[in-house]
């Protein structure tokens, strides 16, 4: 498992997310602000993930995570609304890459994406 990428919805909930064997990324959230845990992990699908989780929430107040794969290309995952409403979805956004990756958001609200080395 790698590290943790943690972050909150704009409604205050956390939701906790990392890399995990077998091609998903796992996934836990609060149910309620500085609450309870729903009852699980969940692993999403992405492709086969071997780097660490980057967890951003972009202008419109969505979360958007960005993992990499075993061949160096970026996997994304997004809300489809504010606070987890209609549920997450993904995508493979390509491009062969080395190193980590960190995700930051301009002050417009728009999503930049850089390589770092670990």
């Amino acid at each position: 498992m790698g590290r943790t990428a943690n972050i909150l919805n704009q409604d205050g909930r956390m939701e906790v997310f990392f890399s995990s064997i077998g091609n998903a990324v796992g996934h836990i959230w609060q149910v309620a602000p500085n609450n309870g845990w729903n009852s699980r992990w969940e692993g999403r699908e992405l492709g086969a993930c071997v780097g660490n989780v980057c967890a951003a929430r972009n202008g419109d107040n969505r979360l958007e995570i960005f993992v990499l794969d075993d061949i160096g290309s970026l996997q994304h995952m997004w809300q489809k609304g504010v606070n987890g409403a209609g549920g997450w979805g993904a995508g493979h956004l390509g491009g062969a890459t080395l190193g980590g990756l960190g995700v930051k958001l301009a002050e417009l609200g728009t999503r930049m994406a850089w390589m770092f080395r670990e």
